[in-house]
């Protein structure tokens, strides 16, 4: 993808939605991202909680060149850089990794940071995270998320 990050990352927020695969094998990962591409996704995330997730993203992004597909769960700038070689147009962590942040811009692809606080929030945002995403979203009313949002465009 020849594209500036701040394009990628408003293309992968297009659609308000992103499709996340988190499953126990590649066969079902495979599968699940080929049902969510059917059925109109363009933004989906493969995460990384089991060994075949690359393979996944390689695959996929070799029949879908269009559709942005994300490695999640990236933990540490090793597996970002795998992701990345892969096929990963967008990275996503489930804390602020700063190694994970840094690994991706060097790499010219966004990261959004997962974060659990208006302080990890900011501390995202001055690390140089794409985005950020409440993590897990279940521990946070939709009041929450609105609140936030009103405080921290």
């Amino acid at each position: 993808m020849n594209a500036y990050r701040h394009e990628l990352t408003a293309r992968v927020l297009a659609q308000r939605v992103i499709g996340i695969v988190r499953t126990s094998d590649g066969k079902a990962a495979h599968t699940t991202a080929q049902t969510m591409i059917a059925a109109g996704l363009r933004s989906i995330e493969i995460t990384l909680t089991h060994p075949e997730a690359l393979t996944v993203i390689t695959a996929l992004r070799a029949r879908h060149p269009s559709v942005l597909l994300g490695a999640g769960t990236v933990i540490d700038g090793a597996s970002a850089a795998e992701a990345v070689r892969a096929g990963a147009s967008f990275l996503v962590c489930p804390g602020l990794v700063p190694q994970v942040i840094r690994t991706g811009h060097r790499h010219g692809v966004p990261v959004l940071a997962g974060t659990g606080s208006v302080t990890e929030i900011l501390s995202a945002l001055e690390q140089g995270a794409d985005a950020v995403k409440v993590c897990p979203a279940s521990g946070y009313s939709p009041g929450w998320i609105a609140d936030v949002r009103a405080a921290v465009p």
